[in-house]
């Protein structure tokens, strides 16, 4: 770019008179972005299985389920001070019709960044806080699941959800 200056002198008098030009910088940042990850990639939702052995009904002896699940959270360019986190609704029981198993009867262990623990019946159980930032930072586990197995419910097949959220305060 170029400026012209102009200078002009009159008996005592010295006006300048200038053409300046201007540049305007805009910088694109890529959206921040957030990834939560639960499961096998492409799977619609995964199932993990227990089967209590005939017998052993409510012995208090826990029975790890069929597959381990990994769980994983990302952000990328969320912003200075930002903090990320990831919660599980686990409010709704384990169904058999009109029977049910609180889902506090279902554990986990954890082999990565998100800790072990117990669903707690709720439907806003924190489970990982970590900061942001402005770069990228994921944080993921690989959690293997339990049933406590310390009552004696009906016969049959119980099935239910749980649904993980994550988000950035």
């Amino acid at each position: 770019m170029k400026a012209i200056l102009h200078l002009l002198v009159m008996t005592g008098l010295v006006i300048l008179v200038g053409y300046a030009q201007a540049a305007h910088i805009n910088i694109a940042w890529p959206a921040p972005q957030l990834h939560l990850g639960v499961g096998t990639l492409g799977a619609t939702v995964d199932t993990v299985s227990f089967v209590v052995p005939s017998g052993s009904e409510g012995s208090g002896v826990p029975v790890v389920g069929s597959a381990p699940v990994l769980i994983e959270v990302a952000t990328r360019r969320a912003g200075f001070g930002t903090i990320a986190y990831l919660v599980v609704d686990s409010f709704n029981p384990l169904t058999n019709g009109p029977y049910t198993i609180p889902m506090t009867e279902i554990s986990w262990t954890s082999v990565g960044q998100i800790g072990a623990g117990t669903y707690n019946g709720t439907t806003n159980q924190l489970l990982l806080l970590f900061w942001a930032g402005n770069g990228t930072r994921r944080r993921e586990a690989t959690h293997t699941f339990s049933y406590a197995n310390t009552t004696v419910p009906v016969g049959g097949t119980y099935s239910g959800t749980v649904t993980y959220t994550a988000g950035v305060l």
